[in-house]
């Protein structure tokens, strides 16, 4: 056990043998070096045994363990231990190899594991990149990964993710979580989180799909926390560029996303479903995103009648809509352009607010269809209709409505009714 301070060159190997090293946590340490446990970057040589030892000792005494630049393959599983930190040499000069098939590199019921400017790389993507995970009734929790790279080349098996992040359904929540600024490269999962993420950040980091199918971001039970400032990039056969799923309480919000589910067969934006309904205390605003869409794909919906008193606030979408079935959910000042096949703005349930959207170049402009028979309220005021083929503001089975200073523009040949 060291409680003093130890000094050795990044790149020197100072202990060997089976005997385990720790630190006092209070210590003059600044930093440590893998190398120093035999975790060499060599790039052929593997080293997970060493690593492990390096993580194990350092967390002991809190020491950010610095990877100086090379390649570390890990050749098996690597627990993160509660106060792991690690540092890269910002960029690709310090690499994480987790291409030996089978190797888990995780947080198991640990707190505060702190990584940053590395690079990790598994190019078939047989299992998570990185994960923390609950165990018992110990969640992750304080925690983040920062400022690093995950490159994969699209093969996967279904359902991995680049991080993961769990807490257990009906037990423990993850929280305090951030994900800031990465790059991460996807086969089929960008980041999944799972029955946690109490104020818990995804913000500014650039998700790129390399796979045929998946999700760049699902957050799954729990609560959704801040996701912002994300650039996420979906190919063709995607499902959704960011899915919201079975959240249960607040506060929840997705915000100033820039999202590309252009190319191909993808079905949505942004995907909320399965959120608790009337009386739950969940609220969702999603606001001030910019969705390109493929013409005919939903930008934003809200799939389930449920999910009510949502808003979608100041999102602007480039050939694809907006579509919800929850009740009473707020759409305002959205802006919808592009040539689109669909309807631009559909309100399916109870009072719906439709205000100050600018709708152009669809079938429909603005639908509000509730269910029969006959529903509540519904408010459609102060938006623009320009340039629709079919209906210009229809609404079916409501009473109460008020439809109230509208402007509807049709410049074409073929619209029937304004």
């Amino acid at each position: 056990t060291f409680c003093g301070r130890l000094e050795a060159e990044p790149t020197q190997v100072i202990f060997t043998g089976a005997s385990a090293i720790t630190f006092c946590q209070y210590n003059s340490m600044r930093i440590a070096s893998p190398y120093w446990w035999g975790a060499i970057g060599d790039g052929v040589t593997g080293i997970g045994a060493q690593l492990q030892s390096a993580i194990t000792a350092a967390a002991t005494g809190r020491i950010p363990l610095e990877f100086p630049q090379g390649r570390y393959v890990a050749n098996s599983n690597v627990a993160l231990q509660t106060n792991t930190i690690l540092i890269g040499m910002f960029g690709q000069s310090s690499i994480i190899d987790l291409n030996t098939v089978g190797v888990l590199f995780e947080g198991q019921g640990r707190d505060n594991i702190h990584i940053m400017g590395l690079t990790f790389e598994r190019l078939n993507q047989d299992l998570n990149m990185v994960s923390f995970r609950a165990s018992g009734t110990t969640p992750p929790t304080n925690s983040s990964i920062k400022n690093c790279r995950f490159l994969t080349d699209g093969t996967s098996v279904a359902n991995t993710a680049t991080i993961g992040i769990y807490g257990t359904t009906g037990l423990v929540a993850s929280s305090n979580i951030e994900v800031i600024d990465n790059y991460i490269e996807f086969s089929w999962i960008g980041i999944i989180t799972k029955y946690g993420h109490a104020n818990s950040k995804f913000t500014l980091n650039t998700l790129i799909h390399r796979g045929t199918a998946g999700e760049g971001i699902k957050i799954e039970g729990g609560v959704l926390g801040i996701v912002s400032h994300n650039i996420i990039r979906m190919l063709t056969g995607a499902l959704a560029a960011l899915t919201i799923e079975s959240l249960t309480a607040n506060p929840s919000a997705v915000s100033n996303n820039v999202i590309d589910v252009s190319p191909g067969t993808i079905t949505y934006g942004i995907r909320i479903e399965n959120t608790p309904g009337e009386g739950s205390p969940v609220r969702v605003l999603v606001s001030d995103n910019t969705l390109f869409g493929n013409g005919s794909n939903t930008c934003i919906w809200n799939g389930s009648s449920t999910q009510v008193d949502f808003e979608f606030k100041g999102n602007y979408l480039y050939n694809c809509v907006i579509n919800t079935f929850g009740d009473r959910n707020h759409i305002i000042g959205n802006t919808i352009n592009g040539i689109i096949t669909g309807d631009g703005i559909t309100a399916q349930g109870i009072s719906p607010v439709i205000k100050g959207n600018l709708v152009r170049n669809t079938t429909n402009c603005i639908v509000g269809n509730a269910a029969s028979p006959v529903r509540s309220s519904i408010d459609i005021s102060n938006n623009t209709c320009i340039e629709f083929t079919a209906v210009g503001i229809r609404s079916t089975r409501h009473s109460n409505g008020v439809i109230l200073g509208n402007s509807i523009i049709h410049t074409g040949a073929t619209a029937t009714t304004g």
